[in-house]
């Protein structure tokens, strides 16, 4: 058990995170240069997404079409209820509430790369198509909390100006959000 605890605390992650708490606590100026960021980026999503792509061509329909309709009503359901507890038991205003369904709706492709190791040196490893339904679960979390966003938007605008005021319709929000 020492072993796997070691093993992933002196993984790349966790050390690179642990180096960006003691630059903050030292209060480095140190950051990568954006370009150098948005590469690391698009790398890190282009392999999880080939390395799902060609994992999810080895797998049948049957064995990915359940969990991936699973993956998509909790995709769906986390916003809808993140969106809910801010906003009726919280008391947010619609635009924060929207706002932290986006955040909880939203998946750490990071955090998910570290739990799959994780399980792969506990000797669990997932379905190799797992980054496929990785990608699944960060869309619908995002769109709903645009949508959510959107038509509170206009709700503020027609009440603070009647109708002429709610300048979108539900067409148009849906075009915004998934265009």
């Amino acid at each position: 058990m020492f072993d796997i605890l070691k093993a992933n605390l002196l993984s790349p992650i966790p050390l690179a995170f642990a180096l960006g708490i003691f630059a903050r606590l030292v209060k480095s100026e140190f950051s990568l240069p954006k370009d150098i960021y948005s590469a690391l980026s698009i790398y890190l999503l282009f392999a999880l997404g080939l390395k799902g792509g060609v994992e999810l061509s080895h797998a049948t329909f049957e064995a990915i079409v359940a969990p991936a309709g699973v993956t998509l009503l909790l995709g769906c359901i986390t916003p809808i209820t993140a969106f809910a507890v801010m906003r009726y038991v919280g008391r947010f205003n619609a635009s924060d509430s929207a706002g932290m369904a986006a955040h909880y709706g939203s998946v750490s492709a990071v955090t998910f790369i570290a739990a799959q190791q994780f399980m792969q040196r506990v000797g669990a490893p997932a379905e190799g198509f797992m980054p496929t339904l990785l990608t699944l679960l960060e869309s619908p979390g995002i769109h709903i909390a645009l949508f959510i966003g959107a038509v509170q938007r206009n709700k503020a605008l027609a009440a603070a100006g009647g109708e002429a005021a709610a300048h979108d319709s539900l067409k148009a929000v849906l075009h915004e959000v998934l265009t």
